[in-house]
This record gives C-alpha cells, sequence and structure tokens, in this order.
C-alpha cells in the first residue's frame, strides 16, 4: 500500500508566512523599544549618630560601577573603602566614625539595582540592605534610620549630576575679559515626552542676585530624557577681579504672557574666579615695571608663628581668639 502525499492548500501556506513575519516584526519592534543604557552619578552618605564601624558593600546588579571617589576624612581612606570589581565596592573601615560617604558612576538601564548592604560592628547580627533602581534614583533618594543612636543612611544623585558640565580645563580660574565656551548636557531629566524646555544661564558676583549677563537656549530630550545637541554658552567675563558664580537652570518654556514662574527642572550652581593674567610688582628702582612673579615680602607680613616640636606652644594656642558657636576656647581653665 502507497503512501499518500499530503499537501497543504496555497492559501494555508500564505497564511503561515504571513503569520510568521508579523512574529518576526514584532519581535524586531519590541527589541527596538528597549531602554537605552544611561550613566549616573550617585552620591551615598551615611552616619550622623555615634561612631561606628560599618562593614558592607555597594553591589550593582545588571551595571558596572566606576568613578569611585571617597568622601570621608580618615587617613585610611583608600584602605577603608575600594573596588574589587566592576560591579562592587567593599566597606571595611579599620576604626569607627561618624561620617562617611562615597560618590561613583553607575552606568546601566533604568531596571538597573544599585544595593547597599551595611552591618556594625556593635550589632554584626543585624544587617541593613537598601535597593533602588536607577529609574527610580533618576530624580528620587532614599533615606533610612541605621539603628537607634542616629546614624542614618541616604542614597541620591550626586550634586549637579542633572546639568553636566562638559570642562576641557582643570581649574576654574580665569583671566580678566576672557571668554568662557561652556557646553552645559541637561542628562537624565524627568519631563514630559514633548515637553518644550528652556536652559538659562545667569552670570552672578558671588553672593549676589543681580545678573551681570544672561542667556538661554531652547533644549530637546530623547526617551532618556538626556539632550539631543548641545550648543556651548559663550560667557563673556568681568573685567573685575573676583569670584563669581553661574546660576544654570532648566524650565519649561513659558509663553510671554505667562505671569506665574515656572518651577526649574533642574538647578545648579558654579562658583568661578576671575584674576588680572599678570601681578604687578614695584621695586625701588623702577615702581612701574611690571612683573609675572609678585614681591611677596612686600604683600604679607607674618601675624604671628610658631613650632611644633617645642614645649611652649600650647601657651600660644590658649591665646587665639575665638568664636563661641563656631569653635572652642583652648584657655587653661579648671573643666568645671
Amino acid at each position: 500500500m502507497g503512501h499518500r502525499s499530503h499537501r497543504l492548500p496555497l492559501h494555508v501556506l500564505a497564511l503561515c508566512g504571513l503569520v510568521t513575519a508579523l512574529l518576526a516584526g514584532a519581535v524586531r519592534a519590541d527589541e527596538a523599544h528597549t531602554p537605552e543604557s544611561f550613566s549616573l552619578r550617585l552620591h551615598i552618605a551615611w552616619g550622623g549618630g555615634e561612631a561606628r564601624r560599618w562593614n558592607g558593600t555597594i553591589e550593582t546588579v545588571g551595571g558596572t560601577l566606576s568613578e569611585l571617589e571617597r568622601l570621608g576624612l580618615h587617613a585610611d581612606e583608600a584602605a577603608a573603602i575600594a573596588q574589587d570589581t566592576p560591579e562592587r565596592i567593599l566597606i571595611r573601615p579599620a576604626v569607627p566614625r561618624t561620617y562617611e560617604g562615597v560618590q561613583f558612576s553607575v552606568s546601566g538601564r533604568p531596571d538597573t539595582l544599585v544595593r547597599v548592604t551595611l552591618t556594625s560592628d556593635r550589632e554584626p547580627q543585624h544587617v541593613r540592605t537598601l535597593e533602588m533602581r536607577l529609574s527610580d534614583l533618576q530624580s528620587g533618594y532614599r533615606g533610612e534610620s541605621l539603628d537607634k543612636t542616629g546614624n542614618r543612611i541616604l542614597i541620591r544623585r550626586a550634586p549637579g549630576d542633572t546639568l553636566r558640565l562638559e570642562l576641557d580645563r582643570e581649574t576654574l580660574i580665569f583671566d580678566t575679559g576672557e571668554t568662557w565656551e561652556l557646553p552645559i548636557r541637561p542628562y537624565a531629566i524627568t519631563a514630559d515626552e514633548g515637553l518644550p524646555l528652556q536652559l538659562a544661564v545667569e552670570l552672578h558676583r558671588a553672593r549676589s542676585d543681580q545678573a551681570l549677563w544672561s542667556e538661554s537656549q531652547s533644549v530637546h530630550l530623547d526617551t532618556r530624557g538626556i539632550a539631543t545637541s548641545v550648543t556651548p554658552f559663550r560667557i563673556p567675563l568681568p573685567s573685575d577681579e573676583g569670584v563669581y558664580e553661574l546660576h544654570i537652570r532648566l524650565k519649561p518654556a513659558r509663553l510671554r504672557d505667562t505671569l506665574v514662574r515656572s518651577k526649574p527642572l533642574a538647578e545648579r550652581k558654579v562658583q568661578f574666579v576671575v584674576l588680572k593674567p599678570t601681578a604687578q610688582r614695584k621695586t625701588a628702582d623702577d615702581k612701574d615695571s611690571p612683573s609675572a612673579t609678585p614681591d611677596f615680602d612686600a604683600v604679607w607680613k607674618p601675624v604671628e608663628s610658631w613650632h611644633p616640636t617645642r614645649t611652649n606652644w600650647t601657651d600660644w594656642l590658649s591665646q587665639i581668639p575665638t568664636v563661641p558657636w563656631l569653635m572652642p576656647s583652648f584657655a587653661r581653665k579648671p573643666l568645671g
């Protein structure tokens, strides 16, 4: 008995091909809408209560850590906080401390996790764990109590991370009359899609509300909240020496007839110094001759001096005038 050949009708084959093509297109569309990677600069600090020796780790799940910066004041900071893998930072202090902090960059996707685990030397059985996604840290923060003595932990974006400066210099010391070309990139901003935005920059003297110069430009964000293009601001610096500030704000673009001032989506201040390019030095022979090297002997006068190896240096320390609310007195007097 021979085998019968089963053939599918042509319209069934065509339907199967159409379904396959649609499924493949759906997969490609899903891949196209996969969230793109980005990076955040994070700030984590803990302490504020009694001195403790907190041990633990800072880890990322689905991302990488880089550009670690230690914020503590102890001499052993480099040994107390160290990165051993691209995904983990170890916290192993040798002595108790009242404050500790770090800043670092995290690269990943919106669902990338940042996990902080801490245990105290006083309560090693109690493990404190905080977890946050990068999407939550984009515009939020997390703070929790660590113990009953007032120690707390805070995790948030580092100051200034939302408005990133693209600097091409090592210091913020400028010549008088110089023009500062400064690209500013709004980064990972939480805003409604399609909302017209305006990036405004004002030049102020330090601690002054009066603007010496201002300029603004339109900004468009991509799906990650990152500016699609950046046009450098050309900032004319003053001819007078001094300390100045840039006030930078990203806010919704408002109509001319809008009376209510819109709240900034992000803002930061940048302080810098303006100095004359050459110092003037007067000598006995030529009082008007300029020199690049100032005569410090003529400008600076010693007020007081002491040597730490001499036994009577504490007598000099007790004569320092003090401000009660700022620093204690070193005068020798009864403790009671």
